[in-house]
């Protein structure tokens, strides 16, 4: 349960899943935090909210469930020198303390230090110019991790580093065994000799509606509706086949145009995955993969799972990666679902 303060913090229960133990701290108003993709803040009005990601609404929570490392590592970030008996606090001073520490070299690749458990605590990290701060979680086992997010602003400030974190993974060493099942007979070729065929082409088009003006990707009431000088909007401006490069509100362009942006669009996306992918595709599997990246952009291949599993050889396991990237702005869009499946279907060879 909580209960809410007049000095603007919160008393809020943390419930150890293993040992079902419950701990209190208190949490200041603003404060977020992300338990490995769940999303607790607690609002203006000091209640504790957690984000539904079907509904897109911030929905109140009796208590926040953590394992015990990663109750450690929320310790930890807390407050590290609580004296005995005294509650645990995380308030926006703590945060931006972690952050010093992080930007002063204190805390690079283990905050181990400040637990007594053993577990390990590491590959700490600031986002999006020091206003968040990160740190990856394990004790050591394989399923047993987790990324914890602190943030301190608006409802909104919480969905967009959380949106960045979840494009972004943390690398946690683990690297997959070769265990593919995917027969990959045929012609196979280095990413770095290799162009997208029709193929690759087909199954963007058919994903990314050519549209010859600027609109919002993320307009469901409206969808498509022309956003000129001056609309407000809340995704990513857009046209042509979903590009985004430069676009402006007002803007209309031609079909030939369109077609120009989704060359240049593809030839970035060919480039990431023949500067990432360091072993042997079929063409169908590139192909997928440029279509991949073109949607998801450069900077999520390169930090993902998928692309760690397909360089250590395991093929079966990045086709099952594909499932995973169906999220915008924290929402599963039934699109991305449909769009996934397809390329998850070309990459095997489907």
């Amino acid at each position: 349960m909580y209960s809410c303060c007049d000095n603007g913090y919160s008393e809020v229960s943390v419930r150890n899943k293993k040992t079902k133990e419950v701990y209190a701290l208190d949490m200041e108003k603003g404060v977020s935090f992300e338990n490995n993709g769940a999303i607790y803040r607690v609002n203006e009005d000091g209640i504790l909210t957690k984000y539904d990601k079907n509904t897109g609404d911030w929905v109140k929570c009796d208590e926040i469930l953590m394992t015990q490392y990663q109750w450690d590592v929320f310790r930890a970030v807390a407050d590290n020198k609580i004296e005995k008996d005294d509650r645990p606090v995380l308030s926006k001073q703590d945060i931006n303390s972690a952050i010093d520490m992080y930007s002063n070299g204190e805390l690079t690749t283990d905050l181990g230090e400040h637990i007594s458990t053993g577990y390990k605590i590491k590959k700490t990290r600031s986002y999006s110019s020091n206003s968040a701060f990160s740190t990856y979680v394990t004790n050591g086992k394989q399923r047993q991790s987790a990324e914890l997010v602190f943030k301190y602003g608006t409802q909104e400030d919480a969905l967009t580093i959380s949106d960045f974190v979840q494009s972004n993974e943390v690398d946690n060493d683990y690297v997959p065994k070769n265990n593919t099942k995917i027969k990959r007979t045929g012609n196979l070729k280095l990413p770095s000799k290799m162009s997208p065929s029709d193929n690759a082409y087909k199954i963007i088009k058919k994903y990314e509606t050519l549209v010859l003006y600027t609109y919002d990707d993320l307009d469901k009431s409206n969808p498509k509706k022309f956003i000129k000088k001056g609309m407000k909007y809340k995704g990513t401006l857009t046209n042509g086949y979903g590009h985004t490069k430069g676009v402006k509100p007002g803007q209309t362009i031609t079909k030939k145009q369109a077609e120009k942006y989704l060359r240049d669009d593809v030839d970035e996306a060919v480039k990431t995955v023949q500067g990432s992918v360091k072993v042997k595709l079929k063409q169908n599997e590139f192909d997928a993969l440029v279509s991949f990246v073109y949607n998801v952009g450069p900077g999520a291949f390169k930090c993902s799972t998928l692309l760690k599993c397909l360089n250590s050889g395991d093929f079966d396991g990045a086709a099952g990666q594909f499932g995973r990237f169906v999220y915008s702005k924290q929402r599963r869009l039934r699109g991305l679902v449909i769009r996934r499946e397809q390329e998850r279907k070309m990459f095997v060879g489907k």
